[in-house]
């Protein structure tokens, strides 16, 4: 069974909210080094691993480019997420995962987005596109379909959670 994405949306601030998000993924339990190597990566656009250069990343994110790098749950597992800044989304794939290694991306990605003050919202479903460019000219709210979680702000920055009644997370 194929777990779809998660979406985490985000008030953009600039490179700050990037990096204020992937230390916030790290402190949820996400490791940002290859654990082969201990070295951070990104995928450039040949498909090819290469590290994490501090100053490609900030130059692909202030032209607006897509960024792909990898997070990892464990030696074996990896999460691929997207930085799509014109959007002000991260997205990360969950197939391919056993069901604990998909809860585990899941309540970490929730973690550390509930932890920092730009977050406008979190949605996971089965049926997500795999990147969010689907969404640049329309909300997280104008989804036609009810996720099988979505977190949002609600009023005076608390959270709505609402769960999808078929949701695999509820099981």
């Amino acid at each position: 069974m194929g777990y779809g994405e998660v979406w985490w949306f985000f008030r953009d601030e600039g490179i700050e909210s990037l990096d204020s998000a992937v230390a916030a993924l790290r402190d949820a339990g996400l490791v940002a080094g290859n654990p082969a190597t201990g070295t951070p990566q990104i995928i450039d656009d040949n498909g090819v691993q290469v590290p994490w250069d501090a100053a490609e990343v900030g130059r692909r994110w202030f032209a607006g480019e897509l960024i792909t790098a990898q997070l990892w749950l464990n030696p074996e597992t990896d999460v691929l997420v997207e930085f799509v800044r014109p959007a002000r989304l991260l997205t990360f794939d969950l197939d391919g995962m056993t069901t604990a290694e998909a809860r585990f991306t899941v309540f970490a990605v929730l973690n550390a987005a509930l932890s920092l003050a730009g977050t406008q919202a979190v949605v996971t479903d089965k049926n997500l596109p795999d990147r969010g460019e689907e969404l640049l000219e329309a909300p997280y709210a104008a989804l036609r379909f009810k996720p099988d979680l979505l977190v949002s702000v609600a009023a005076e920055g608390r959270y709505a959670v609402e769960v999808g009644s078929n949701s695999w997370l509820s099981a």
